[in-house]
């Protein structure tokens, strides 16, 4: 699968914040997207959030933020736009980022506190290395694998849409889809009446089959 990688650095009195991004996308047209808009989306996230002296939460918060925000705009605001331009030729390009997928994962070290914050979306993983006084490494997790497979992953989608015995089948999303969590994906996102008034007025996939209430996917 595609990956891409970027990293960027904000410095402030309290010091140096660093960002680091890895995105694994199941489609190409998302990877430059999220690259793009996550450093923009951080930079603009923490400066509300009391820089140059953020709290470990208000980092936290604004992660969170820019998360939802980013797939908002890449999953909603989309379809309003295309909507409203009504053009075949547009839609295919403001709809390619939605209709794709990635997932992502975020680490933010700021260098004045020593503190590291990962932030995960899909099944890229987070392991840090530490080096033991005898010579020998050991490999800690920081993240957890948002699949169909995990278990806390499979029981919190059955939460959420309770008789729909095939939201979670074979460890996919659906039957299809194996990241329980990613930027775009939209199928599994929109509502029922927005999946047919796409494919009805410009192009799309078939509705999914075993398609329920919206937001299979986070």
């Amino acid at each position: 699968m595609p990956k891409r990688s970027c990293l960027s650095t904000a410095d402030g009195s309290s010091g140096d914040w660093m960002f680091w991004g890895v995105f694994d996308g199941h489609s190409q047209a998302l990877i430059s997207f999220v690259t793009r808009e996550l450093n923009s989306t951080y930079k603009a996230a923490s400066s509300k959030s009391g820089f140059p002296y953020p709290s470990p939460e208000a980092i936290d918060a604004a992660i969170k933020r820019g998360f939802v925000n980013l797939d908002n705009e890449i999953v909603h605001k989309s379809v309003d736009r295309v909507l409203k331009a009504n053009s075949k030729r547009v839609a295919a390009e403001l709809l390619a980022p939605a209709l794709s997928g990635s997932c992502a994962l975020l680490a933010f070290y700021d260098s004045s506190s020593k503190l590291l914050h990962v932030a995960c979306t899909g099944d890229s993983r987070a392991v840090l290395g530490r080096r033991t006084p005898n010579g020998k490494w050991t490999a800690t997790p920081l993240s957890e694998d948002q699949t169909g497979s995990t278990v806390s992953e499979a029981q919190r989608l059955r939460r959420e849409h309770p008789g729909e015995d095939n939201v979670v089948r074979n460890g996919r999303v659906l039957g299809n889809l194996e990241p329980t969590r990613a930027f775009g994906d939209a199928f599994y996102k929109w509502k029922r009446d927005t999946q047919d008034k796409i494919k009805r007025h410009f192009f799309g996939h078939t509705t999914l089959r075993y398609g329920g209430t919206c937001r299979n996917v986070n």
